[in-house]
């Protein structure tokens, strides 16, 4: 499928796609309902997703979630592309982002003061935990406390006093 100023919003089953194409204009909205090539929720199964210069594979979602995109192939991922997600499991043979392409869940993540390490505010804020603790400040002396894998974090990190923390993981099946 090759989508040219169009966008597809994918909140259920959509089956039979097996390459998708998002050029200029264009966009690709996932939400947690959506089953593309699955019979589980937040799934996308394809052979190769390419996101060209203005186009945009996106994750919608109002608080962090998760998102399964296993590729056969290849995600390729242009200057000026973009692929926006909250927590994504990426698994494909190929993985390119070419300069100025942007892989990010950045703001996606546990919101400021939320999550199971949350950072502490007052007038100066601290860091939230995950792997490890928070980092405190000067007038912080409460921090975020450490909670989940240092080595291979799975889960969300918590926010700080004053910020979102996010989680992309990639799996290349091929070296």
């Amino acid at each position: 499928m090759y989508l040219q100023k169009s966008s597809i919003y994918a909140e259920s089953e959509l089956v039979g796609l097996a390459n998708l194409i998002i050029s200029h204009d264009s966009r690709f909205d996932v939400t947690q309902d959506a089953q593309v090539n699955s019979p589980s929720r937040a799934a996308v199964l394809l052979d190769r997703i390419t996101i060209l210069n203005g186009g945009k594979f996106y994750q919608r979602t109002t608080e962090p979630a998760k998102l399964t995109v296993n590729l056969t192939g290849e995600v390729i991922i242009n200057a000026g592309a973009s692929m926006d997600v909250s927590q994504v499991h990426l698994q494909s043979h190929n993985i390119f982002i070419d300069i100025g392409g942007v892989l990010t869940a950045r703001g996606r993540g546990f919101a400021s003061m939320s999550g199971l390490g949350a950072g502490r505010q007052s007038a100066i804020a601290s860091g939230a935990g995950h792997g490890g603790a928070g980092g405190r400040s000067s007038n912080q002396p409460l921090v975020g406390k450490a909670y989940g894998s240092f080595d291979l974090p799975l889960n969300f990190g918590s926010g700080g006093g004053r910020g979102h923390q996010d989680l992309v993981r990639l799996s290349l099946l091929q070296f």
